[in-house]
């Protein structure tokens, strides 16, 4: 099983979020569960936030999933290129569609290169 190279895995609480997720940045995520034995992260769902991590992972505190793994990037370019990456990686149940890019932007996936 592919490593996603965030941090964590955390609870998804908003109280949770604001102790790890601090400052406001671009930043990419996953949200799922762990194993029982906590050795293994089930990605469901990976996301990204071109501007405010901490703001976008309070819009996921609805009990639907119940941990959360993270990460900054410089820009949102850097987090929309580990948004690629997640999804090929683990092609999570919840993302039926690959990761639109930036606004804006010309970016394509460093991966398959939509």
């Amino acid at each position: 099983m592919p490593s996603s190279g965030l941090f964590g895995s955390y609870p998804l609480t908003s109280q949770k979020i604001d102790e790890v997720v601090n400052g406001m940045s671009a930043g990419a995520y996953a949200l799922g569960y762990d194993s029982k034995d906590a050795t293994v992260f089930y990605v469901q769902r990976i996301g990204r936030s071109d501007t405010d991590l901490n703001a976008r992972l309070h819009d996921y505190v609805n009990g639907r999933y119940e941990r959360f793994k993270y990460a900054f990037y410089k820009n949102a370019e850097q987090a929309f290129y580990k948004e690629c990456r997640l999804f090929h990686d683990f092609s999570p149940e919840d993302n039926p569609i690959h990761p639109d890019k930036p606004n804006g932007t010309n970016y394509k996936c460093p991966v398959c290169g939509v």
